[in-house]
């Protein structure tokens, strides 16, 4: 299958979450799509977003230490973290052998799902013994008018949880976090930008991948080669890994009130475009 098979799939994913923020802002405030758009172009190119975005071995060590200290599961962490670094072991293993990468990506992300499940259960459970509103998306996501959403949210919550290692006092600070930003309407566009483009674009795009390589296994027809379906999972799985470091290193700063984020509104919503700017599907 050619490369224009490729991005017809993802463009599909971009209508679609496009059609989520305009949907998701409309009942909230007054921002205008066409502002929506503009107020997203920012006049960053391509390498700043990746540096960004990207932090080194060095930071991640660090978020483990720092999550360490809430929960008393850094063994856990860590044992999380390093099966995404197994799985880049075992791709480069068999680089000459397309079906056999496809493999291990389907266990992964199997995997990864099962992991989910359970995991979102448990943090909900645990967020709802001391918050009455235990589910936090509801609360930036009150618009109930089309089609899937309780679909989307649980996507959405599947790459949040498992970015911050299924660890309930992590979500709540991001909850503050978003709560902070949602309450002005200037800032509300960068909770809608974080869940929808980039969090739910990088999870619907590593669901369609299992979905392909499943149909693929089976001999069904899909969009797409094994050469492409390759190239497009490992895309995904790259950027579920970026934006699980941005997303670690964010609760991390806030924390810290590094450079007054906790306590100053702008310099938050700064902070929060420079880490999460407009998302790249070209990539």
């Amino acid at each position: 299958m050619t490369n224009t098979k490729l991005n017809i799939i993802k463009l599909n994913i971009i209508t679609a979450i496009l059609t989520l923020i305009c949907i998701s802002c409309a009942p909230i405030n007054t921002i205008n799509p066409k502002e929506t758009s503009n107020t997203n172009k920012k006049e960053t190119s391509n390498t700043n977003k990746k540096e960004t975005i990207n932090t080194n071995k060095k930071e991640n060590n660090q978020n483990f230490e720092n999550k360490s200290g809430e929960s008393g599961e850094s063994e856990n962490l860590e044992h999380l973290y390093q099966e995404y670094q197994d799985l880049k072991i075992e791709i480069e293993k068999y680089k000459e052998d397309e079906a056999s990468q496809l493999k291990a990506i389907k266990n992964h992300l199997e995997k990864q799902k099962n992991k989910e499940t359970e995991g979102i259960a448990k943090v909900d459970a645990e967020i709802a013994k001391t918050d009455t509103q235990s589910d936090f998306l509801k609360t930036f996501t009150a618009d109930t008018s089309y089609d899937h959403r309780d679909k989307d949210l649980l996507a959405i919550k599947r790459i949040i949880y498992s970015s911050l290692y299924y660890n309930a006092t992590r979500v709540k600070t991001l909850t503050r976090i978003l709560e902070k930003l949602h309450a002005h309407d200037e800032h509300n566009i960068i909770v809608t930008r974080l869940l929808y483009p980039i969090a739910l674009g990088i999870q619907l795009q590593l669901e369609s991948c299992l979905e392909n390589i499943t149909k693929d296994e089976l001999h069904l027809p899909i969009q797409q080669d094994s050469e492409n379906l390759l190239e497009f999972a490992k895309a995904g799985l790259k950027e579920k890994d970026d934006f699980g470091k941005a997303l670690n290193k964010t609760i991390n700063d806030y924390n810290r009130n590094s450079g007054e984020i906790k306590t100053d509104i702008e310099k938050l919503a700064n902070y929060m475009n420079e880490q999460f700017p407009d998302y790249d599907f070209k990539k």
